[in-house]
């Protein structure tokens, strides 16, 4: 992973202010997406700011195209196909051989997996929770050192639109998402037998009170906030709703990130990690992650090959 030292981002404010047209922001403006941690955040949030005005005519052009080639979902397809039917609340432990320097099986619920190089993909405290009784202290600690916002989403199946904006981006302190995301705006309601499909995105420390809502909880907190941006929106317009929860949806770039986000390497010779984590001082993306998952493979053969 190429990594850039802090510096880098020294005078991005000011240019991004000059390229979006925008006031310089501060902290008090990413309240209402992360309160607990808006003050430690670094630059990283001008980084994607410029990031994405450079790439927006290309982004569109993209969009298209995954809209008529159906990409992203031969994607999603070729991922399920791989995806173990046991991958979800598994236990998981690595077996080292007996100089401890290689992993030589994971031991699951659900039997031994044995190969030989192992790929770890999920969040850091995910892959410190697997390897905290392989590897030393201090290696574990510097995984668990990156934090991370947990993220609720509640998608709705509604019988009638909300509006006839795709993607509507919500920067109010006073709106508890970050944005309202009718997707039959971008793909068709016919795919979906004629509903139309709206998610609500929230970002948030798994400490905040709104994470133990149960789904009916945070349904009705949704809809009450919805209301206020669509008057006319009505619990009977809702076929059906789901909430998803992910723990570790947005890892946390606080100042001198850089300095020390895990690489690539692990204490063991034929263990290694790429996650989303890694991704910086870029933002997540799918297609910063086929790059990572090609450099990655490059990275485990040029290994192989010198061994």
């Amino acid at each position: 992973m190429v990594r850039r030292p802090f510096q880098f981002f020294a005078d991005l404010e000011d240019r991004t202010c000059l390229i979006t047209g925008q006031k310089r922001i501060d902290s008090g403006s990413l309240r209402a997406e992360a309160t607990s941690i808006a003050d430690s955040i670094s630059n990283h949030e001008w980084q994607r700011i410029a990031l994405i005005n450079a790439r927006v005519p290309r982004q569109l052009s993209t969009l298209q195209a995954c809209q008529d080639t159906g990409t992203d979902l031969l994607l999603i397809r070729s991922a399920n196909e791989w995806r173990p039917e046991f991958a979800d609340d598994l236990n998981l432990d690595a077996v080292l051989d007996a100089q401890g320097k290689t992993i030589s099986a994971i031991v699951t619920d659900h039997g031994t997996i044995e190969g030989h190089d192992y790929l770890f993909t999920p969040s850091f405290p995910i892959i410190a929770d697997i390897l905290k009784d392989a590897a030393n202290d201090r290696w574990i600690s510097s995984l668990r050192r990156v934090q991370y916002l947990g993220n609720m989403c509640l998608v709705l199946r509604l019988k009638q639109s909300l509006s006839e904006t795709y993607w509507l981006n919500v920067n109010d302190a006073g709106f508890p998402f970050v944005g309202v995301i009718e997707h039959t705006n971008f793909d068709m309601p016919e795919n979906y037998k004629g509903s139309h499909i709206a998610y609500l995105s929230r970002y948030l420390a798994v400490s905040d009170p709104v994470w133990l809502f149960s789904d009916k909880e945070y349904f009705d907190f949704a809809m009450s906030h919805l209301r206020r941006m669509f008057p006319k929106l009505e619990d009977s317009w809702v076929i059906e709703y789901k909430v998803w929860r992910s723990e570790f949806a947005q890892p946390v770039t606080e100042i001198g990130y850089s300095d020390y986000v895990p690489g690539r390497t692990t204490p063991f010779d034929n263990a290694f990690i790429s996650n989303m984590a890694q991704i910086y001082p870029e933002d997540r993306g799918t297609n910063y992650s086929i790059r990572e998952g090609r450099a990655i493979a490059d990275f485990i053969e040029a290994k192989r090959l010198q061994s």
